[in-house]
């Protein structure tokens, strides 16, 4: 909410997101599907085993996601673009 109390919506929003590791890797996706929204003033925590996609979907985010990996569904809004 703004000061004056409007809603301004989510300032993250991850839909479907799916990014695909390298061929030869130990499965095909490091992130199927994922879905999440932060609104302001939030904190979000991702929490996983290692090799569970965490700095992937970080690193995606930025867009900061390495060569040999690639989106390949869903979309990354950051306050609404």
């Amino acid at each position: 909410m703004t000061a004056g109390g409007a809603d301004t919506g989510p300032v993250l929003e991850i839909e479907n997101l799916s990014i695909a590791l390298p061929a030869g890797a130990d499965r095909p996706a490091a992130v199927s599907s994922l879905n999440l929204t932060v609104g302001a003033g939030e904190i979000v925590c991702l929490v996983g085993e290692s090799g569970s996609g965490k700095s992937v979907v970080a690193f995606s985010t930025l867009g900061l996601l390495p060569p040999a990996l690639r989106v390949t569904g869903g979309s990354i809004r950051v306050a609404g673009e």
